[in-house]
């Protein structure tokens, strides 16, 4: 027998038993132990402990839009989950607001004492904490539901099976169908509760109450960006006529104004990732110990070469990068052989031109029934997010074979695909192994090895041999910095300022005169009269090679280009004269490894604070340039998280972001978010292919408007990306940028004049050169200058070719084994 514990602080108790039907198994999960469920919990025996009945006033800030999920028109009995989280919190404050009567539950799932400490790390009495101090603020009770075991019987050795299987399953579609509003639902389901509510976006239509044989409807939530119904897809229609999602007709950005308003002690707390009973547990670790691991062969698709071993098949997945430990790469799993442990390999995955947008849907479950409309008119998610596809799919018994109308290189067996109509969610199924008939071609020898019983015989991995590439670089202006700067530093960067602006004009000159490309700034009439005038946090997109030479632009044009800073990867400093400059510029390089970055930071940081000029500090935290490989790999990691999947984003690394903001805040005043992008109709922008119509918005936050806490500034910095992404979405399919004014960016005569002079000087210094040439002429002196010039034009191309995008550094598939990493 099952048992469900539900504790209350209040001395006096009661105990009272419910009798509740167990679920039917789903996907293959174990059934329960028993025919029935018991639930044991204590109340006091006063109603006012059971249901909150305080008496309520409309806060002025709130709107009718702000209830209009909450069903306001009448008082009613409402079971709130309560994670301890922002959106679920706010959830609860609304349906208060609302006048209903409201009960908090928190679910107890992670790990309790008794496994060896495994699980001790995972952090749920800080959720059990702040969801007491906000049930405390309306007093509303809060009661405590242990589903530890039903979480392990029916979510977490589902997903360990999966895994064993080669599949990726969805924790998430789970735990709200066998969980939250499974087993949770039947245990309340003797008391009385009109419905249970949560802090989930996402919008359901209730019949009126003359038309209960009508069904209820799962409708896209206000927020897009945010929307949660892909993973409440799966649910039955008896679930949903029990639901209530009052963060339905909100965006995220109300809900943290609304936290903020209700001075809720969770409003700057950090949004929940990764699957929950994990902690920090690496998901390596968890999957090695409940499935072990057993030897095996990595072999190249393409040729069946023997690459070498690896620990266990259901340790990678399709596309997966990291981890492989082989070098020449990038190396990517394109196929695995469950049944001899075998994983193939290519370094071609993302170059084959193979169908992704065919793939076959089981176990189906649709809200209202099958859909009555057209089949062939449908939209699909195939991950948690706000794209869709459009779709068209068969029935072949009791499997649906999907159409897509895109390609699509994410598709993994054991996720969800989510039908919708409009913006009606009707169902979901689960995607099955045998999802193209196009998978990688994997050839004949490799299908051979694979199948050979003593893999001793395949001798020992192929050396696999690559080129080392070594920089060096030559500091001329070492003998400036060594001179001036220890006597006066402030000095020393006043004519530095004007050296490094002289050299960096050239590439000014290069974007306004030579590929005459045209700059839009989208900004209001407060940031661009700032712009210049105060120390600046500048946060921008990562789209092209050339972002950082149009944040240049930006820059010369407010004034401070030789002021202009960055944190920029360690290998940058290396460029010939560019990197140099940067370095002489007090630019922070990185390492990418935060136990080193940390302290550099810190140190960089520290710098600035005397800084005698108005500066601007770059920096990317995406980390690395948008290519769509790493786009890829962005959603396959979202898709593990629970994250909004991206479309025009990489997801930020935010650490970097937050150690900025905690040091400078003090003497910076804003942040500038800066979002890049070019015409839909123009090529990708490189250097050797200067492109026109580069468009920016930029948008003034006050340093002072972000939140104190280090969760609450890496949350803010999400939510940022979250709408640059739907920003640029619009922008793609829509053709609208921004709200804000546009302002054209005239060419300056400045970086003109620079670049005539230099030329000048060049065409005077040949011209002494092929004098003394004349004069000393001879085989060895021709040669050598000969040299020089191979050398300034190999220089030349290096500086060129490492801006491109396709050099910089090789996507991270967001693997099980990365699944909780910082």
């Amino acid at each position: 027998m099952t048992n469900y514990r539900l504790k209350d602080s209040t001395p006096t108790s009661r105990k009272f038993r419910a009798v509740v039907k167990p679920l039917p198994s789903l996907f293959r999960l174990p059934p329960l132990s028993s025919s029935s469920l018991s639930l044991y919990f204590r109340v006091s025996p006063s109603p006012r402990l059971l249901f909150s009945r305080r008496s309520y006033s409309r806060h002025a800030f709130l709107g009718d839009h702000h209830l209009s999920c909450s069903m306001p028109n009448k008082p009613l009995r409402v079971a709130v989950l309560l994670s301890g989280g922002v959106d679920s919190s706010v959830a609860l404050r609304l349906l208060h607001a609302a006048g209903h009567s409201c009960t908090a539950f928190y679910l107890k799932i992670w790990f309790q004492e008794g496994f060896e400490n495994f699980w001790n790390q995972c952090p749920w009495e800080d959720d059990l904490k702040y969801a007491k101090h906000v049930c405390e603020q309306v007093d509303v009770p809060l009661e405590v539901v242990h589903l530890t075991d039903e979480y392990w019987e029916r979510v977490v050795s589902y997903i360990i099976e999966e895994y064993r299987c080669g599949r990726t399953p969805n924790p998430d579609v789970l735990c709200n169908t066998r969980i939250k509003f499974g087993a949770f639902m039947d245990a309340i389901s003797g008391m009385e509760y009109d419905y249970i509510a949560s802090g989930h976006y996402a919008k359901v239509v209730h019949p009126p109450a003359d038309q209960t044989d009508s069904s209820s409807v799962l409708e896209l939530s206000q927020d897009m960006v945010k929307d949660q119904t892909y993973f409440l897809s799966h649910l039955s229609q008896t679930q949903l006529k029990r639901l209530l999602f009052p963060l339905g007709c909100v965006k995220k950005e109300e809900v943290r104004k609304l936290a903020t308003e209700f001075d809720l002690p969770n409003k700057d707390r950090k949004d929940s990732q990764g699957i929950c009973f994990l902690g920090k547990i690496k998901f390596s670790d968890f999957v090695g110990r409940h499935i072990g691991e057993m030897e095996g062969i990595i072999l190249e698709a393409e040729t069946g070469v023997f690459l070498g071993n690896h620990r266990g098949f259901w340790f990678y997945t399709i596309g997966q990068r990291q981890g492989l430990r082989l070098p020449g790469g990038p190396w990517y799993v394109v196929e695995k052989d469950t049944k001899n442990n075998v994983v193939f390999v290519s370094r071609n995955y993302y170059s084959m031109d193979k169908r992704r947008r065919v793939f076959r849907v089981g176990s189906l479950r649709w809200l209202s029934g099958k859909p009555s409309g057209n089949v062939n008119q449908l939209r699909c998610k195939v991950r948690h997010g706000p794209g869709f596809y459009s779709c068209s799919f068969e029935m072949e018994g009791d499997v649906a074979v999907v159409h897509l109308d895109e390609d699509d290189q994410g598709l993994a067996a054991g996720q969800f695909a989510a039908f919708y109509e409009g913006t009606t969610c009707i169902g979901s199924g689960v995607i099955l192994e045998s999802w193209d008939d196009q998978c990688f071609p994997v050839c004949a020898k490799a299908l051979e090895l694979a199948a050979l019983e003593d893999k001793t015989k395949l001798g020992k991995p192929v050396k696999i041999k690559t080129m080392p590439v070594t920089t060096s670089a030559e500091a001329e202006l070492l003998v400036f910095f060594i001179i001036v700067r220890p006597f006066s530093k402030s000095l020393y960067r006043r004519i530095n300022k004007n050296v490094v602006e002289l050299l960096w004009l050239q590439l000014i000159w290069l974007i306004d005169w030579w590929a005459c490309i045209k700059v839009n700034i989208y900004a209001d009439a407060e940031t661009l009269q700032l712009l210049g005038k105060e120390h600046a946090l500048v946060l921008s997109n990562h789209r092209s090679d050339i972002d950082w030479l149009i944040g240049w632009v930006m820059a010369q044009r407010a004034g401070c280009l030789g002021s202009s800073l960055a944190i920029m990867k360690k290998e940058a400093k290396y460029l010939p004269i560019i990197g140099w400059s940067m370095w002489f510029s007090d630019y922070i390089f990185l390492e990418r490894s935060w136990d080193k970055d940390e302290k550099t930071l810190t140190a960089g940081f520290k710098r600035f604070e005397d800084f005698p000029m108005t500066f601007w500090l770059a920096l990317f935290v995406e980390g690395t340039r948008f290519t769509q490989e790493k786009l890829e790999a962005a959603q396959e990691y979202a898709s593990i998280r629970s994250l909004p999947s991206p479309r025009n984003v990489l997801i930020p690394r935010t650490k970097g972001f937050v150690s900025a903001v905690s040091h400078i805040r003090s003497f910076v005043p804003a942040v500038y978010d800066c979002t890049l992008t070019v015409r839909n109709n123009q090529p990708k922008p490189t250097l050797l292919r200067m492109f026109s119509g580069q468009s920016s918005e930029l948008r003034r936050h006050k340093m002072s408007d972000l939140p104190e806490t280090d969760d609450g500034i890496a949350q803010w910095c999400q939510d940022l990306f979250i709408t640059k992404d739907a920003q640029l979405e619009t922008y793609f399919t829509k053709d609208v940028f921004s709200d804000l004014d546009v302002h054209q960016i005239n060419r300056p005569i400045k970086p003109l004049i620079v670049v005539i002079v230099w030329v000048c000087l060049l065409m005077y210094g040949g011209f002494k050169l092929l004098q003394w040439l004349s004069m000393v002429a001879s085989w060895e002196i021709i040669c050598l200058f000969v040299v020089i010039l191979v050398i300034a034009t190999i220089t030349m191309q290096v500086l060129i070719q490492s801006s491109e995008s396709h050099r910089s550094t090789p996507a991270k598939r967001p693997l099980q084994e990365q699944l909780i990493s910082a």
